[in-house]
């Protein structure tokens, strides 16, 4: 029997499932994703990786910008399942009620631990060693679905968000593609979470983004992996906004206030913190590129030793 499919998910990740979803042969009758939008510097208009995948390919492609006021067009299509991988929006109860076999959702945590939509980010941030894959049934609350399958992945101290998302990419697409056989004959038992174990990860906001230097250096170095490579964690030099890219932990030494400039030397700026010393080796000063601190004191700079970030 050919199963029809319709795929829901916006970034790379999404696009590496999507693919293997194709690959495998599935009717993939149609992808939604997020509108375009402004990426980078010069803020130029930018489609989805699923968008351009599904165009490739010559799938439909739907781009609401609000879902829950625009379901009505989806509810005139006909599907056996509805698959969906970092989507970016909540899903209407009535158009995971309209698949004909159910809603199921490729996940980056293991479940129940990182509800929402920034597990990976929260992971790394909480400075966790591992995550993974959860393949879950998609209901009205956000992520509670039963759980038909895991897969752990390994979190290493060099990880980042984008080497996390490229890793569960590829485990998030093999672990779906190894049980939505089963799942679209209606023979996988799934298993309910446990709701006392149940942690969230909130989409990230501005001000999370921001350094505070009275933290530990370890826990400011995993807010900057948290957010590497978009939308970088940032600071203040003399009332100006700087990008910070790249980081290393010296020590656990307390020698000064927090935020201080210890040192400026081509390997880096040595900051006090709340306890131990943080390397920054890259960083991007407001309207100029990232670079490496190196070239950055070649030039003229706000960075002396002795001056306080804020």
């Amino acid at each position: 029997m050919s199963y029809k499919l319709l795929f829901m998910g916006t970034p790379p990740i999404a696009a590496v499932v999507l693919k293997g979803l194709l690959d495998a042969g599935y009717d993939v009758i149609g992808v939604v994703c997020q509108p375009d939008r402004k990426v980078g510097r010069k803020q130029l208009i930018t489609p989805p990786p699923t968008k351009e995948l599904a165009l490739a390919y010559n799938l439909p492609v739907y781009q609401p910008e609000k879902l829950r006021l625009e379901v009505e067009p989806f509810l005139a299509l006909e599907f056996d399942a509805l698959v969906t991988c970092a989507y970016g929006q909540m899903v209407p109860e009535k158009l995971l009620q309209h698949a004909r076999v159910g809603a199921v959702n490729v996940h980056g945590s293991i479940l129940p631990k990182y509800r929402g939509g920034a597990p990976i980010q929260w992971a790394i941030r909480n400075g966790d060693t591992q995550t993974g894959i959860t393949i879950q049934e998609m209901v009205k609350a956000m992520d509670a679905g039963k759980m038909y399958a895991k897969a752990i992945c390994t979190i290493t101290p060099s990880d980042t968000t984008s080497t996390m998302f490229e890793k569960l990419a590829v485990l998030g697409r093999d672990l779906l593609l190894s049980v939505l056989p089963d799942y679209l004959k209606g023979t996988l038992q799934g298993t309910p979470q446990d709701e006392t174990q149940v942690t969230f990860a909130y989409t990230i906001k501005r001000d999370q983004e921001r350094l505070d230097w009275k933290q530990s250096a370890v826990s400011l170095h995993n807010q900057v992996r948290s957010l590497l490579d978009e939308p970088g964690a940032y600071a203040f030099v003399k009332d100006a906004e700087f990008k910070i890219w790249k980081t290393t932990v010296l020590d656990d030494e307390t020698i000064g206030t927090s935020g201080t400039i210890l040192s400026t030397r081509p390997q880096g700026l040595d900051v006090q913190t709340g306890r131990g010393i943080l390397r920054i080796e890259e960083l991007q000063l407001e309207g100029k590129k990232r670079l490496p601190v190196r070239d950055i004191l070649n030039g003229k700079h706000p960075f002396q030793a002795g001056t306080v970030l804020e």
